[in-house]
């Protein structure tokens, strides 16, 4: 008797438990990875909060130097050439039409304090006195 051995016919496929794996994988990196990139980004929104505050107190600076007092006001988005802005009066302005941060000049004894809110993240909020 002759013994004919017929060929395997290998899976072309995945299996389930390679695609369980493969998820489990991508699971794990994405809850490290997800509060990485939010941490990052909370903490880039503050710097820029921060470096736009330190521009602030320059622009005041220079305006008291020509008035002999520091300017209180305001600048918002929602209407940056206001006439009584930061912008109009001491020449400030964050350089991006695109910018979602309210930003207020409060006069504090000799001094004054600055206090930038976000208004997409309304809980960063950045001050600063100086």
């Amino acid at each position: 008797m002759l013994s004919v051995k017929l060929p395997v016919k290998k899976s072309a496929g995945v299996t389930l438990v390679e695609l369980m794996i493969t998820l489990a994988i991508i699971g794990v990196l994405s809850a490290i990875a997800i509060p990485m990139y939010t941490d990052f980004i909370a903490t880039a929104r503050q710097a820029v909060m921060s470096d736009n505050i330190g521009s602030i107190r320059l622009f005041e600076e220079s305006y008291k130097l020509e008035h002999r007092v520091y300017y209180a006001g305001s600048y918002l988005p929602s209407d940056p050439d206001a006439t009584d802005g930061l912008k109009a009066v001491i020449g400030w302005s964050p350089g991006t039409g695109q910018d979602v941060i309210e930003y207020e000049v409060v006069l504090a004894g000799n001094g004054f304090t600055v206090t930038a809110t976000h208004l997409e993240f309304a809980d960063t909020v950045v001050t600063k006195t100086f």
